[in-house]
């Protein structure tokens, strides 16, 4: 199962031309063929969501479902899920702290097993409620899952801060990118994962279609990540 994931910073019709063509490039690298099983963009902003949902409906609605929840606060997750594997009800929308910047949770049949992912843009600033809600989240999944798992999406915690984290026993994590994926420096976009879960980062490889300045953050704030799970 090939997961995408990319937090697109408010991309919208007052974007710059680059910065509205990296994400149909994003689009095209993940859904041509039907590469990618789940596509999820989060920092939506209220005022998009209608045009993301149309617009993708027209171009990959044959192959995926296209759909939203809300993240609050301007922060919405618009995510294309591949009709002949999913169904909507596949999909539930957890709170991991109050109402505060849930996690996108899927249930998925791989070979005679079923893995949960899970994808947040987890609050910024990484503090202690960042923690809570990473750590709560994986508490959901594994209770579900039993160490079949993903966690990713913009998890605004530093890959080299994971030793902070509570995973459950055994857990594994892994990153896209060598050096960072945000601007300002440091891997925030990454994985965690169940320790029966295989997964492997597939961003480098596919990303095909994207120029530098989208993988050197000097257009968007946020590299994608692509994922493979088994």
């Amino acid at each position: 199962m090939i997961i995408a994931s990319w937090n697109i910073e408010k991309c919208g019709i007052s974007s710059s031309e680059n910065k509205r063509a990296a994400l149909d490039c994003f689009i095209y690298d993940n859904t041509v063929d039907g590469y990618a099983d789940l596509v999820f963009l989060c920092e939506v902003h209220n005022a998009r969501v209608d045009d993301f949902i149309e617009y993708l409906t027209a171009v990959v609605g044959e192959t995926y479902r296209i759909d939203w929840v809300s993240g609050n606060y301007s922060n919405n997750y618009v995510y294309l899920i591949k009709k002949e594997r999913f169904k909507q009800e596949d999909v539930v929308r957890v709170s991991t702290w109050r109402n505060e910047r849930p996690m996108l949770a899927l249930q998925c049949s791989i070979g005679s097993g079923t893995v949960y992912v899970g994808l947040i843009h987890a609050k910024s600033g990484r503090t202690g409620l960042t923690k809570t809600q990473l750590n709560n989240a994986m508490e959901w999944l594994q209770a579900r899952s039993h160490d079949k798992w993903l966690l990713t999406g913009d998890l605004n915690w530093s890959f080299d801060d994971y030793d902070q984290l509570s995973p459950p026993d055994g857990s594994k994590y892994v990153s896209c990118w060598p050096d960072m994926t945000q601007r300002r420096g440091g891997i925030l976009d990454w994985a965690i994962y169940g320790k029966y879960t295989t997964v492997t980062a597939n961003a480098l490889s596919q990303l095909r279609t994207l120029d530098q300045e989208v993988l050197d953050c000097s257009e968007m704030d946020h590299r994608p990540v692509i994922f493979s799970v088994r």
